[in-house]
């Protein structure tokens, strides 16, 4: 897959969020090994529960970037994603108007999302 990624884009991939940090640690760490293998420059945001928030992960990389890209980590559309993360983002928005706010569609919405389950359910 091509590095689809400037070095003035900063993508913030949106966990839930939960009550045991070991499970948001382990977000940050998946944002930072995908950044190193993607070579890009991609960071955690939590819709609750942990930080940064949403809105919060928003406004540090507009400070620094022209574009904010966010892949919500959700598989299926239920409120979060269809009114919690774009309300967030709006109000992201508004706040940071020299910078380009790119949601993206949630995760489950792709159909190598579907292409992987299926592979790792038939064993290949």
């Amino acid at each position: 897959m091509a590095d689809n990624t400037s070095a003035d884009e900063v993508v913030i991939l949106i966990a839930h969020g939960s009550r045991s940090q070991t499970a948001n640690d382990n977000h940050h760490m998946l944002c930072g090994s995908l950044g190193e293998q993607a070579h890009a420059n991609v960071v955690p945001a939590f819709l609750e529960l942990a930080e940064p928030s949403i809105g919060e992960a928003i406004d540090a990389a507009a400070a620094t970037a022209d574009s904010v890209r966010l892949l919500p980590l959700f598989v299926h559309s239920g409120n979060h994603v269809t009114g919690d993360i774009p309300e967030i983002v709006e109000e992201a928005r508004v706040r940071n108007p020299q910078t380009k706010v790119i949601l993206s569609d949630y995760v489950g919405a792709d159909p190598a999302f579907f292409n992987l389950l299926t592979e790792w359910i038939s064993g290949r």
